[in-house]
C-alpha cells in the first residue's frame, strides 16, 4: 500500500467513536481511525492515487 497518507478522506460509514477525549492547550487535532474491515488494495490504491 506504500507510505502514502491521503491529505482529505471521504468516510463513507457509520463511525462509532471509542476511547476518551483530554483538553489541550493545542489549536489542531489529530484523529486515529482503526477500520473493522480493511480496505482493498485496489480501493485503497484508487482513492489515494496521487498524479505526477
Amino acid at each position: 500500500m506504500g507510505d502514502r497518507i491521503p491529505d482529505e478522506m471521504i468516510i463513507l460509514a457509520l463511525v462509532v467513536l471509542t476511547g476518551s477525549a483530554e483538553k489541550a492547550d493545542k489549536t489542531a487535532v489529530e484523529i486515529h481511525y482503526q477500520l473493522n474491515d480493511p480496505v482493498r488494495e485496489d480501493i485503497y490504491e484508487y482513492l489515494c492515487d496521487v498524479p505526477d
